[in-house]
């Protein structure tokens, strides 16, 4: 049978042909003119953006460890822009 495919928000994903009907399956069309058509368990409606996941926020200790690396990172820099100065002053010898 032909039938429209949802995800678990009632999102449509895609018609497709199936044998047998399941939770994600819905018979009804859709009507035409909607930008992302959701099922709400009866009819067809403007489902708008799907759910974004969250990010979790960073632990003290994560926090902590990406300042670190950065801090190497802008020490590394430094001792580089030192040595070229160091040439450039002493005249490239």
């Amino acid at each position: 049978m032909f039938v429209r495919i949802i995800d678990e928000n009632g999102l449509f994903i895609e018609d497709a042909f199936v044998d047998e009907l399941n939770e994600y399956t819905i018979e009804m069309p859709c009507h035409s003119g909607f930008c992302r058509p959701r099922w709400d368990g009866e009819k067809w409606i403007e489902g708008g953006e799907p759910p974004t996941p969250e990010t979790p926020e960073p632990t003290l200790e994560e926090k902590i460890s990406i300042l670190a690396e950065q801090m190497v990172t802008a020490q590394r820099q430094l001792e580089l822009t030192q040595e070229a100065l160091d040439f450039l002053i002493m005249g490239g010898m």
